[in-house]
Parts: structure tokens; sequence; C-alpha cells
């Protein structure tokens, strides 16, 4: 092991060790540092969160960083350009919401919360690369195709909350494929490794599902008792996703939601 992977091994110990996060090694190198971290959470404490993983990345600079919010976007610090790192549908709600933010024109868009993210790239000359499917993607998986689409949407109007989740309990193990292969095509060395900042339930994947993956490190970051909740969802989206994702092929949302919002009302109990 040389003195920069001794080096780096040392700052995520110290870093997990002083948040009191979860931390796992797997393989005898460290070529991926995985972050998983916490959805559906106020803005301060997103603010938070995300400020731990930058003092993260400018101790271990990565050469990559792969983030499921980016979806198949990609930043270039060394240059500022933004596009699509592959070829995929996206919606224009999505091109938009990115690209007149970055004009300057939509101050508030939901995409501001990447900013510090964006000026890190800047700073240590990162390139983002998204690792998520896009909402377009989501959608013709889950509904393109099916006969109760029309169903779907009109049980789910007005009401995007309901929409999303309902698109991502259809679509549980098409994402989860994705983000595991797009880190493991993007591992780095031991002197500079990848990094991926994803979903604590995707980490959580990564960590009881995929043993082939390897030589990476993973940092759980919620508090104890958010992942101590995280589990059972974990395993019973796990056992349920073709199922569900089958009963929602047949327009029939109510157990899939049912099985989200006991979660959710557990997760904020």
């Amino acid at each position: 092991m040389s003195k920069e992977s001794e080096q780096i091994r040392s700052n995520l110990i110290q870093y997990a060790e002083e948040n009191r996060f979860s931390i796992l090694f797997r393989g005898n190198e460290t070529r991926t540092v995985i972050i998983g971290e916490q959805h559906q959470i106020p803005l301060p404490s997103h603010n938070e969160q995300q400020s731990q993983q930058i003092k993260l990345m400018e101790s271990i600079k990565p050469g990559k960083l792969l983030h499921e919010g980016f979806t198949c976007f990609e930043y270039q610090g060394k240059t500022g350009e933004f596009g699509a790192s592959r070829t995929a549908p996206i919606s224009e709600g999505e091109v938009d919401a990115w690209l007149e933010y970055l004009k300057g024109n939509y101050p508030d868009s939901p995409v501001v919360k990447f900013q510090p993210l964006l000026d890190l790239a800047n700073k240590i000359s990162l390139h983002i690369i998204g690792c998520d499917l896009t909402f377009a993607e989501v959608e013709d998986i889950v509904l393109n195709n099916n006969p109760y689409r029309n169903k779907i949407l009109d049980l789910t109007r007005n009401n995007q909350v309901l929409l999303l989740s309902v698109l991502s309990l259809g679509c549980v193990k098409p994402r989860a494929d994705h983000m595991f292969t797009t880190i493991s095509q993007h591992q780095g060395t031991p002197e500079k490794p990848s990094m991926a900042i994803i979903g604590i339930e995707h980490a959580l994947d990564v960590r009881y599902d995929r043993p082939e993956l390897t030589d990476y490190c993973l940092i759980e970051q919620v508090p104890k008792e958010i992942r101590r909740k995280m589990l059972p969802y974990h395993q019973g989206l796990k056992e349920n996703a073709g199922r569900f994702a089958q009963l929602i092929s047949k327009g029939e949302i109510a157990e899939p939601l049912a099985f989200f919002y006991e979660f959710a009302n557990e997760l904020n109990s």
C-alpha cells in the first residue's frame, strides 16, 4: 500500500469516527468511496450533509464523483462544460432545470442544492458524472407499454410526490442495476479513488446484494437509528420489488404505496 493510499484510508476512518458513521472496507484496495446519504430531509439538514461530503472530498481529492442526483448529466470542473454523459431520453423539464440554473435564470431551481458541488468541481478539477436513470427513463420503464398508464396517471393526478413514489417502486431493480454498473465502470486507483454519492437504500443494495463489487469503502452517512429503520425497508423492498412492479403494471398501486408510506411514517416517528 502506497503512502497516498494509506493516508486516504486514514482520512476515511477519521471522517467516519468523527461523525459516528458506519464504515466498511471491502477488498485489498480502495478504488471507490461510496457514500450512502439520507434523502427527503429538510434543506438545512441536506446542506449539513453535503458540507460533510465536501470536506471529505477536499481531503481525499477523488478523480471522479458519481452522483445519483445528476441522473445522466455530467459536469467538467476543468472547463465548466455541462451536458449528457450518455444517450438517454430526457424530459424537457430535467434539461431546463439544469441549463437555466447554470445560466443564472432560475436561482430557485431545485438543482440549486448542487451548487456547492459545482464550486468544488471547479476548485479541484473534479469530473461529476450522474449515475441514476432520468425521470423520462423511469417513466418509460413503468408507464410506456403499460395498458393501465392512464389509470395510474388519474390516480396520481395533481400529486407529483405520489407519482414519483409509484415510479420509484415500479423501477427498483433497473435503477439499482444502473447505479451499480456505473459505479463499477468508474472505479479509480488506490491513490486517486472515485467517489459515489447515492441514497442509503442504494448503498445497502451495494453492501448486501452486490458481492461482485470489490475494492471499495462504504460510509453510511446516516444516524444509527435511521440505518436501523432502513434495514427492514431494504429487505422488504428486495423481496417485493418484482411483485410491486407486476402490480403497478396492472394499475394496482395501493399495496406498493402502503408499503412505502408505512416505512415513511416509521422513519419520521
